[in-house]
């Protein structure tokens, strides 16, 4: 969910945003407007009452924009072998029709970090895209979005290759 604030004539109110008793974060406004997101998975289902309180709202603007974020939905569906030994493979990645023509990232495991090691952008038919990476025989990769304002930030579940 995504509330815009900004403050007018310098000023910088603080506020605070909850649903019922839950608090869901709080935000300073600057002198330009801003997002302010904030976590609801855990609301989701429920019907509760929003409330944006402030106790120095002087110069305060916020407008109300847009709904729960969705989820990428993001999978390595399979690993294409490549037509010559030592040559680079395919890995297809699917995601939520959401994301047709936003970039993916394809990130590998190498110790314990994650390196970003493609980078692609969904395709309309299949909400799919097909990145081309030199991997080794076993590694394991994950593909990553990083946000936007209607889909959330997401991971897809980790796959290992077994060549």
């Amino acid at each position: 969910m995504s509330v815009w604030i900004r403050g007018l004539g310098g000023l910088r109110p603080v506020i605070e945003l909850s649903a019922g008793s839950r608090s869901l974060g709080t935000a300073v406004a600057g002198r330009l407007w801003r997002p302010v997101r904030v976590p609801v998975a855990a609301l989701r289902g429920r019907s509760v009452t929003l409330t944006i309180a402030s106790s120095d709202g002087d110069g305060l603007q916020l407008a109300y924009i847009g709904t729960v974020q969705r989820s990428p939905g993001l999978r390595v569906r399979r690993f294409v072998p490549a037509k010559k030994p030592g040559r680079p493979v395919g890995v297809v990645v699917t995601g939520s029709r959401v994301l047709i023509g936003v970039g993916i990232a394809l990130e590998q495991l190498r110790g314990s970090d994650w390196r970003r090691v493609a980078f692609g952008r969904l395709k309309p038919k299949g909400a799919r895209v097909r990145l081309t990476v030199k991997l080794p025989r076993h590694a394991v990769v994950r593909a990553v979005f990083s946000g936007s304002e209607s889909v959330a930030p997401g991971v897809s579940p980790v796959r290992t290759r077994s060549a």
